[in-house]
């Protein structure tokens, strides 16, 4: 039996990664006739169309801006009452999470879109799988449809980009995705942007999260009389929860491309007359306590609110808990509720009479002032707990939602409430939305396939801080101003692993993390989408569509047999439990980029790839794996690479 030394092993191990098994005849020399021209340490490329860099901005086309351009609220200059940054020492030998801030590449000029159309992706959604759901389910089959791709962009595009996007009554809604709002904002593929975020559960205490914060107050303004349907921020029928900022106009995104999304720092709104960033935890009617009961066995029937002041000392940034009470039965402006459970997310303020845990408990004007009254309908007082509240959170600034516009959103309006105008923003799907995994944020990537022209892209639900789960119906709520960098990767530019990327992707900087859900597809999946809330709530499903996706991607991305994939999901991807609260129940499988990190020479796997292809970041991009791994599964099957050039390349 022959032996092999060190080098030989490690390097049919590179073969066999490589797809190149013993039933494949040798790789041979290359004759002279058939020898690549480029020498043996670089891949060859045609002399006269050197490709692009790989993160290069994708190409836009230039356009006239009309009269009726967007208003001064999503220009590109920073505004001068926007509110500025928590500023406060970070320890020298620790990274501040909150501020975390990656320099973004420098972005190419404008160029001229390629006029060839981009190839129509394929997305396969996981089939049903929860028994509650069997009698309003229809299993989807065949490939999603995408938008037909507009070759016109919108005149705005020709324009400076938004640079700054604040947030008010005119560039947010309440709770779903609107196909047919037009875009708060226009931004070029590559470009950096600031975005409020408002939380939804401001409301929950007037004095400290709305009080003296001009947008806030825009978003939460809600007269006397007036319909909850025709207040300053509408709220329909059929909606969710969450106050979403956008659409954004990504100018040259278009079905099937690939949106990535940068996320270089999430930063504490701060509220300008009182200098502080305060968030807000519920016990909700949805969380998953409420299906488990109180621990003396009776059922759970109240919602209790946790106020937490945001703050940074020399270990770091905490949430600190200053109070917490039930939340009373009230009525709404408009005489409407009453329901202690359902108030707070329809934009109900929270009539407190004092300001706790500022300046001795100071009291409070009641009324408030008009546009923020709400009429307690109970014949006691507010309940304020007097639990010892001795701990601290240490936070996880994230963003719960951000996603694409779902081009099948309209679906959810078969069978929903009359009055319904998209689809709801609490349940997550293929294109993102409320994912709720806490490890997306500051230097981390997502991609989005891109659904409709533009991509508009929407985020909502911030939070200081989340455990995995989000068990008891929300995080720390907190409003919070985000930026990120947007980027088009192009259909035609994809490899063909990526061609299919039918789930939201997060790239950190040492995993991948594949997220699934009970439906993956939900709004086609079932009949009527909006009894995803019932239909949902399956965690067998959830792992299963986690799975499908988690395997598929590491066969489809790494060119594994489903044998190999299998093995490593056992040994080494770790699935967690994203949320149990969202409708759309999730699960994620967080897959270590170190498992593909085999040494060569003084060098990772991952590593060589960027060296040998020019890549001269310090790490490497989900799509730059993708691209390498496939060209090294061709060129090995082109015979193109003797085993003496594998050696010289490798060693």
């Amino acid at each position: 039996m022959a032996r092999f030394g060190p080098k030989m092993i490690i390097t049919l191990t590179l073969l066999a990664m490589l797809g190149v098994t013993s039933a494949q005849e040798p790789l041979a020399a290359p004759s002279p006739s058939d020898a690549p021209s480029a020498p043996a340490d670089a891949p060859s490329a045609p002399a006269d169309a050197p490709s692009a860099p790989l993160d290069a901005p994708a190409p836009i086309v230039a356009a006239a801006t009309p009269a009726d351009a967007p208003a001064p609220m999503v220009a590109a200059a920073n505004p001068a009452d926007a509110p500025a940054p928590m500023s406060a020492a970070t320890p020298a030998d620790a990274p501040n999470p909150l501020l975390i801030s990656a320099t973004p590449p420098e972005a190419a000029p404008p160029a001229t879109v390629p006029t060839t159309a981009p190839r129509s992706i394929g997305i396969s959604p996981s089939s049903p799988v929860a028994s509650a759901a069997a009698a309003t389910s229809a299993p989807f089959t065949g490939p999603v449809p995408v938008a037909t791709p507009s070759t016109t962009l919108p005149p705005q595009c020709s324009g400076p980009s938004t640079s700054y996007l604040t947030a008010n009554s005119s560039t947010v809604n309440w709770g779903f995705y609107d196909l047919f709002k037009d875009p708060v904002a226009y931004i070029q593929s590559g470009d950096v942007i600031t975005v409020e975020v408002v939380t939804h559960e401001a409301g929950n205490d007037w004095a400290k999260m709305i009080q003296g914060d001009p947008g806030v107050s825009d978003i939460y303004y809600w007269a006397t009389g007036t319909p909850i349907t025709t207040k300053n921020v509408p709220k329909y029928p059929g909606s969710g929860s969450h106050v979403v900022t956008g659409p954004i106009y990504v100018c040259g995104a278009q079905p099937g491309d690939v949106l990535q999304v940068e996320i270089l720092s999430v930063k504490p709104r701060v509220n300008p007359a009182s200098g502080k960033t305060y968030g807000a935890n519920r016990q909700a009617f949805f969380g998953y306590q409420a299906r488990a009961g109180h621990r003396d066995g009776s059922a759970w029937n109240n919602s209790i609110i946790t106020i937490y002041d945001i703050s940074e000392d020399k270990d770091g940034m905490w949430a600190l808990p200053v109070y917490q009470f039930e939340v009373p039965k009230m009525l709404d402006p408009n005489g409407g509720g009453n329901l202690a459970l359902q108030n707070i997310n329809n934009g109900v303020v929270v009539p407190h009479p004092v300001n706790y845990g500022i300046n001795n408990n100071e009291a409070l004007t009641l009324p408030y002032p008009a546009g923020f009254q709400t009429t307690l309908n109970q014949s006691t007082p507010i309940n304020y707990l007097t639990d010892p509240l001795n701990y601290r959170i240490p936070l996880r600034p994230h963003l719960g939602i951000m996603g694409v516009m779902p081009a099948n959103g309209q679906n959810y309006l078969t069978g929903a409430p009359n009055g319904t105008r998209g689809a709801s923003a609490v349940p997550p799907s293929r294109f993102g939305g409320n994912i709720d995994d806490w490890r997306i944020g500051p230097g981390t990537t997502m991609y989005y396939t891109v659904e409709t022209d533009g991509a508009r892209l929407v985020m909502a639900d911030t939070h200081a801080a989340q455990g995995d789960s989000e068990l008891q119906g929300t995080a720390i709520e907190t409003s919070f101003d985000v930026t990120v960098q947007v980027s088009t990767l192009k259909a035609a530019d994809l490899p063909d692993a990526v061609q299919g990327l039918s789930f939201p992707l997060l790239e950190t900087p040492d995993e991948y993390i594949v997220h699934g859900y009970t439906y993956q597809n939900y709004l086609d999946n079932l009949t009527v989408p909006s009894t995803i809330t019932v239909a949902g709530a399956d965690l067998n499903g959830a792992f299963a569509g986690a799975y499908n996706k988690s395997r598929d991607f590491l066969m489809d991305v790494f060119g594994l047999s489903e044998n190999v994939a299998l093995s490593i999901i056992t040994t080494s991807v770790d699935y967690s439990v994203s949320q149990v609260v969202d409708s759309n129940w999730g699960v994620h499988a967080a897959i270590k980029k170190n498992v593909f990190s085999q040494s060569v020479g003084n060098r990772k796997l991952l590593e060589f790839y960027a060296d040998t292809h020019g890549i001269t970041r310090t790490s490497t991009s989900f799509m730059d794996t993708a691209r390498r791994q496939a060209e090294l599964r061709t060129a090995a099957a082109a015979r193109k690479w003797s085993l003496e050039k594998l050696l010289k390349r490798f060693f």
